[in-house]
């Protein structure tokens, strides 16, 4: 399981604190109750990732848990999962294409979940009680967040190239 760095606050209105762990430290170490605002968990940088080979996705998160293939529309896709399979990388024509972060439980369901994946806040193209979603936001065609919960998000999708 690879490192990251996960940045947060120490308290609010404090510097953040950039610290190296695994996907399972970062969990364990989540706030009691959920955050909202500047206090996400920065997970990793989805612009690290997405229209990247698979070397490069293993570069930033590790050697995958598994591999396979997925059977969308009669083409064959690569599949990769990393992070004890929550975050499933779907490769187009060799690049990081359909990207799914999963078990977001520590991301609110609100614009501001775009900071756990390296972005500052934008105002997303559609904020709806289902869906959250942000489009042509820096070379992405679609990022998309899902609730668990009103304020707790479950989660993400994002299509780099493709249409969704």
């Amino acid at each position: 399981m690879g490192a990251f760095v996960a940045l947060e606050h120490s308290e609010p209105g404090r510097e953040l604190i950039a610290q190296t762990r695994t996907y399972a430290e970062a969990r364990a170490a989540r706030p009691a109750k959920d955050t909202v605002g500047p206090h996400v968990i920065r997970l990793f940088d989805l612009r690290a990732i997405a229209g990247k080979t698979p070397a490069e996705v293993e570069a930033v998160l590790g050697a995958p848990g598994s591999r396979g293939t997925a059977d969308v529309q009669g083409t064959r896709y690569p599949v990769h999962s990393f992070r004890d399979g929550h975050v499933r990388v779907v490769f187009v024509s060799g690049k990081a294409d359909w990207i799914t972060i999963s078990r977001l439980r520590d991301v609110p369901f609100s614009p501001h979940a775009l900071k756990a994946f390296g972005f500052g806040y934008h105002e997303p193209a559609s904020n709806g009680l289902q869906v959250i979603q942000w489009r042509n936001l820096a070379g992405l065609r679609e990022i998309s967040v899902f609730p668990a919960t009103k304020n707790t998000a479950d989660y993400a999708t994002v299509f780099a190239n493709s249409d969704p």
